[in-house]
C-alpha cells in the first residue's frame, strides 16, 4: 500500500505550530466583522454607520506601518507575534465585559475596532517576516499555498457560523468566541522554539533602518514595481468588488443578499481550491506563464460579469475568479519573499501595505462615483482594467529582467 507523503513544509515544527494558531485566530477573524457590523447595525440602523466602522479599521495601516517595518525587522517576530494577538484580543475582550457592566456605549465598539486595526495592520506584515525567517527556500510556496488556504477556509467558516452564532448567543456573546482564538493563536506561538537571525538591523537606530529601506526600494526597483502594478489586482478585489457584488445583486440580478452570498461563498471556493492549483499545477509551469494565465482569467470573468446577468452565470465567474486572482496572490506573495532579504522584509511589507490600503480607498470612492453616475457596468470595466494593469506588470517586468521569474535555488542548483 503506497503511504501518503507528507508535504516537506509540515516537518517544519515551528510553521505547524503557527498554521494552527494562525487558522484558529482567521476563523474569530471571519466572525468578527459580522458581529461588530450586526451591533452598530442594530444600535444605529444605519449602513453608513458600518462603513464607517470599517474605514476605522483600516486608517491605523496608514499610520502604524510607516514605523511598524522597522520594529518587525528589529525585535524578537515570535515576541510581537504574540504580543499583537494578545492585544488583539485584550481589545475584542473589552467590549463584552464594558456592556455586561452595563457601559454599553457604541463609542467603545469604534475604539476597539480601531485598536484591532492597529493589530491587523502590523500583524500580517510580522507573520510574513516570520514565516519567511523560519521556512527553508524551497518550501515557501507551499508556506504560502497552506496560509492561504487557512485563510480561506477560516475566513468561509468563519462567516458561515458567524450568523448562527448570532442569532443563538447574541453579537456580544459572539466576541467572546473572537476574543479566545486570538489568545489560542498566542500560545501556539509560545511553543514555537525560535532563535532570531542575528542581522545589521537590530544593532541600528530607526532612522538608520528607515534609510536602509528606502535604499533597498532604489536597489529592488524591478521588485517593488512588479508589485506596485499587480497589487491593483487585491486592489480590484479589496476596493472595487465589495460595492460591485452589492450593487450587481441587487440592481442586476435582484437576489439581495443571497445572491451576495452565493457570489462571495464560491470566490472563496475558487480561492481555496487555488491553494491546491499552485502547488499541483501551476507550479510546474514557468512562472511568468501561471501569472499572465491567472490574471487574464480574473480580468475575463470581470469583464463578463456585466453582460451576462445570470446568477448561475455570475457564481461560475466568481468562482473562476477566485480561482485565478489568489493562485497570482500565493506566486507573487511567495517571489516577493525570495527577492527581499529577511532582515528587510518587515519594511518591505508595510510599504507595499501603504501603498495597496491607499488605492483600495481611492478605488472604493472611484467605484462608487462610476456606479451612481454611470452604471454598475462601467464599474466592472473599471474593476477589470485593474486586472489588466497586474497582468501588463508581469509583462513589463518580464521585458525588464528576463530572469525575474526563475525560481532561485533551482537556479542555483543547476549551476552547481
Amino acid at each position: 500500500m503506497r503511504m501518503i507523503k507528507m508535504p516537506r513544509v509540515w516537518q517544519n515544527r515551528a510553521f505547524r505550530y503557527f498554521f494552527f494558531g494562525n487558522g484558529v485566530s482567521l476563523f474569530g477573524f471571519g466572525i468578527h466583522f459580522i458581529a461588530v457590523a450586526w451591533i452598530v447595525l442594530d444600535r444605529t440602523g444605519s449602513e453608513m454607520a458600518v462603513a464607517k466602522l470599517f474605514t476605522l479599521a483600516h486608517l491605523p495601516g496608514l499610520v502604524v506601518a510607516l514605523y511598524g517595518g522597522v520594529i518587525i525587522d528589529r525585535v524578537n517576530r515570535k515576541h510581537l507575534l504574540i504580543f499583537l494577538d494578545l492585544f488583539r484580543g485584550i481589545s475584542v475582550l473589552s467590549v463584552p465585559i464594558a456592556f455586561w457592566a452595563g457601559y454599553d456605549q457604541l463609542w467603545i465598539v469604534y475604539v476597539m475596532e480601531f485598536l484591532v486595526g492597529t493589530g491587523h495592520s502590523i500583524f500580517w506584515s510580522s507573520a510574513n517576516a516570520f514565516v519567511q525567517e523560519v521556512v527553508n527556500e524551497k518550501n515557501i510556496m507551499q508556506a504560502n499555498s497552506f496560509i492561504s488556504a487557512s485563510y480561506q477556509t477560516g475566513s468561509l467558516a468563519g462567516s458561515a457560523a458567524g450568523g448562527f452564532f448570532i442569532a443563538a448567543f447574541g453579537p456580544v456573546a459572539v466576541l467572546l468566541l473572537d476574543s479566545a482564538t486570538y489568545f489560542f493563536s498566542a500560545i501556539m506561538l509560545w511553543q514555537v522554539d525560535y532563535t532570531p537571525t542575528p542581522t545589521e538591523s537590530k544593532t541600528k537606530t530607526g532612522w538608520q533602518n528607515f534609510r536602509d529601506g528606502l535604499s533597498l526600494i532604489r536597489e529592488k526597483y524591478s521588485v517593488f514595481l512588479y508589485m506596485f502594478m499587480v497589487i491593483m489586482a487585491d486592489v480590484a478585489i479589496w476596493g472595487g468588488m465589495t460595492i460591485l457584488t452589492v450593487s450587481y445583486s441587487n440592481n442586476i440580478l435582484g437576489t439581495g443578499a443571497q445572491g451576495f452570498g452565493l457570489m462571495d461563498g464560491f470566490y472563496g471556493l475558487g480561492a481555496l481550491i487555488a491553494s491546491w492549483m499552485v502547488l499541483t499545477f501551476f507550479g510546474r509551469w514557468q512562472r511568468n506563464t501561471s501569472l499572465l494565465v491567472c490574471y487574464g482569467i480574473a480580468a475575463i470573468t470581470t469583464f463578463l460579469l456585466p453582460v451576462m446577468p445570470l446568477l448561475k452565470i455570475a457564481i461560475l465567474l466568481h468562482f473562476f475568479m477566485g480561482l485565478g486572482n489568489n493562485s497570482a496572490r500565493i506566486l507573487t506573495r511567495t517571489i516577493f519573499m525570495e527577492k527581499i532579504p529577511n532582515e528587510y522584509m518587515g519594511r518591505a511589507t508595510t510599504v507595499t501595505n501603504i501603498y495597496s490600503r491607499l488605492m483600495i480607498i481611492s478605488m472604493l470612492s472611484l467605484v462608487g462615483w462610476a456606479i451612481e453616475t454611470g452604471s454598475v457596468g462601467l464599474g466592472y470595466f473599471i474593476n477589470g482594467l485593474h486586472f489588466v494593469i497586474a497582468f501588463a506588470g508581469v509583462l513589463i517586468v518580464m521585458f525588464l529582467k528576463k530572469n525575474f521569474f526563475d525560481v532561485p535555488h533551482l537556479v542555483t542548483e543547476v549551476r552547481i
